[in-house]
């Protein structure tokens, strides 16, 4: 089989015509200062157990390998951060190898300076599967003060892609370091993603050294799901490379050589490997699906549809993903089974074969570690692919792994921003609007008899709240479900409860469920309108905020509270109207009361424009929430009349 890479570093490898190695500065190993001696707190993170003191990697070329230096300097600071004896290096055996490593630990008695160094018997290596191996080992004596410290040389034969550096850690770093020695015969490109790496200036940088100083450990935070996406990462794909024409003498003239230098030339690339084409490409297969397969519909929207969910019911999903298929489409039909991208290139295959036109769209997903895509042809910042057509003027987009979404839509790790559109001309990054607009519409009512307050809620989930609910629905009871939408005051007495789909609207699932709670006429009496809402905390306490918050989609919730008032009361007192916004019209709040004929209506909507807040947002977004909460929380008062 064509690949891509492999045809590559050949190349590469036989054209390599000189090489610069630059010896690595900055760590020395075992030179401790007194600094690092003496460093007991971290300013910027007083609880931290553990600090790296600095981390460095130094990546060169040399005879077509790639060669990175890793030095990594740390330090226990307090019991809690002992942990840091225990190191993991994991590394892709079938392409990388790991030498020359050393590590030793450095404590401090009495003034005096101890080192103990650990031996090739401490070093154990394991397989972890899927080509991945680790190399395991734990320092002794590993107590506050102490100092261990470890170096390594990665090698690799990927001349095309280098993982380069990634800068946090889950400890504060107090520095970290990157350099890349640049061979002047081979042209890369480099992606930056990061927040840091963005306000330091370090992705204006033309020489090829990065640092960046004082980064708080990685810590999880309220609406973080995916913080790989938001590291300070830098990472490398070949663009080009010089080699020599009509011999190999020194007085040979010089030509440059692109490699994939446009999304165009990408797209044509992947898609002739061989496993692609047979999806792709006219052939007696794809030839046989438009006679063997009659798609059901009259027009195209609904024959796409019916194909949609001819592959969700007659394949299975294996579980994988990635942007290449393994296997050929005929093998994958006579299997009826297949990764992510097989079961959606199965689909591609389908519809063409029936004159209906989709495309392939790779995507880095959520979590993958790379949440801004590079306007630069990286092939390696995508791990997934979905599909999209156009519908009424518009793209749609769908994916083939997951029957409880209907067509039209695509699980929710793949609701990126962007992706990149493969086609036979045009291919390009592509805007991903999946035009699902998700959301809770609470409806209550609250009456007052039998000495009994009572409540009939509704809770309509749509957009991607329903789609999980859905899935949440089959894999708890409808009591355990109970327990997560309620308070544990009000599930005591909570009667009826349904857990459905709505007939009407397939992208929306019901729960219905009563409550009651004692009412014993006093002459004050106080009633709140929502009850076990999804804001009745603000999930956001700190004042500050390192990472984007990520609410994973757009979110609009209503809420109606329809309360009888009861006999012989009055309303006394009640909640101002209200209506509020975040700066820049990220986010609205209304809140209105209004009474007639002995009945109060409440009503409430919290409308998110944006999904994702940068931390320069966070102070708004919290204020904003505090005031949705207190609000939601404000009780009417009705009042017992003195001649009723």
């Amino acid at each position: 089989m064509k690949t891509l890479t492999t045809k590559l570093v050949m190349i590469l490898v036989a054209f390599i015509i000189s090489i610069n190695l630059i010896k690595a500065q900055g760590l020395k190993w075992g030179k401790i200062s007194q600094e690092e001696i003496d460093y007991k707190t971290v300013d910027f993170e007083p609880d931290a157990g553990a600090v790296v003191l600095a981390e460095q990697g130094v990546t060169s070329i040399i005879s077509g390998k790639v060669l990175t230096d890793y030095h990594f300097r740390k330090k226990v600071l307090s019991e809690n951060g002992k942990d840091i004896g225990d190191v993991v290096i994991s590394y892709n055996s079938g392409s990388r190898k790991i030498n020359g490593l050393k590590a030793h630990i450095i404590t401090f008695e009495g003034g005096k300076e101890n080192v103990i160094e650990l031996k090739k018997k401490d070093f154990f290596e394991t397989e972890v599967g899927d080509g991945f191996k680790e190399i395991r080992f734990t320092f002794p004596n590993v107590n506050p003060g102490a100092i261990i410290e470890y170096t390594y040389k990665e090698v690799s034969d990927n001349l095309t892609f280098i993982n380069g550096w990634t800068f946090q850690n889950d400890i504060p770093t107090l520095r970290s370091t990157y350099e890349f020695q640049r061979d002047q015969n081979l042209d890369y490109r480099v992606s930056f993603q990061g927040y840091n790496l963005a306000v330091s200036g370090q992705m204006q940088k033309k020489e090829s050294k990065w640092e960046l100083t004082n980064l708080p450990s990685m810590k999880p935070e309220p609406y973080m799901n995916n913080f790989r996406d938001y590291l300070d990462v830098i990472k490398f794909q070949l663009a080009g490379y010089t080699t020599v024409v009509g011999g190999n003498s020194y007085e040979s003239p010089l030509e440059y050589k692109s490699f994939i230098a446009t999304w165009d030339q990408l797209a044509k690339e992947l898609l002739s490997i061989d496993t692609y084409d047979s999806y792709v490409g006219n052939n007696s297969v794809t030839r046989s699906l438009a006679k063997d397969l009659v798609l059901e519909g009259e027009s195209t929207y609904e024959k796409m549809k019916f194909a949609h969910k001819y592959v969700l019911e007659n394949f299975e999903f294996d579980g994988d993903e990635g942007i290449i298929p393994s296997r050929r489409l005929k093998d994958v039909l006579e299997a009826k089974r297949g990764s992510q991208v097989e079961l959606n290139m199965v689909l591609v295959a389908i519809l063409k074969a029936h004159g209906i036109t989709s495309s392939p769209v790779l995507i880095s997903s959520k979590g993958n570690g790379s949440s801004v895509l590079s306007t630069y042809p990286f092939i390696n910042q995508f791990d997934a692919l979905i599909l999209t057509a156009v519908h009424d003027g518009d793209f749609i987009f769908f994916d083939t792994t997951d029957d409880d979404l209907p067509f039209g839509s695509i699980p929710l790790k793949y609701a990126v921003e962007k992706g990149f559109i493969m086609r036979d001309q045009n291919s390009i990054l592509l805007d991903i609007n999946t035009q699902v607009r998700s959301g809770r519409a609470s409806m209550n009512q609250i009456s007052f008899e039998d000495g009994k307050e009572k409540h009939d809620n509704l809770l309509r989930l749509s957009g991607y709240d329903g789609f999980i609910a859905m899935k949440r629905m089959k894999k708890v009871t409808d009591e355990e479900l109970q327990k997560e939408v309620m308070s544990e005051e009000n599930k005591n007495t909570a009667t009826n409860f349904i857990a459905s789909k709505n007939q009407v609207n397939e992208n929306t699932f019901d729960l219905k469920w009563s409550f009651s709670k004692e009412f014993e006429g006093d002459d004050i009496v106080y009633v709140n309108p929502f009850e076990d809402e999804k804001w009745d905390e603000n999930p956001f306490k700190n004042d500050t905020r390192l990472f984007p918050v990520d609410f994973n989609y757009l979110m609009s919730d209503t809420y109606t509270s329809i309360i009888k008032i009861p006999d012989g009361y009055e309303l006394d007192d009640y909640p101002e109207n209200q209506a509020i916004k975040i700066v820049d019209n990220l986010g609205t709040f209304y809140y209105q009361v209004s009474e007639l004929d002995g009945t109060v209506t409440v009503s409430a909507k919290v409308i998110f424009n944006a999904i994702i807040f940068p931390p320069a947002y966070y102070p708004y977004l919290k204020s904003f929430l505090d005031n949705v909460v207190s609000k939601l929380k404000e009780p009417l008062v009705f009042k017992k009349l003195a001649n009723p």
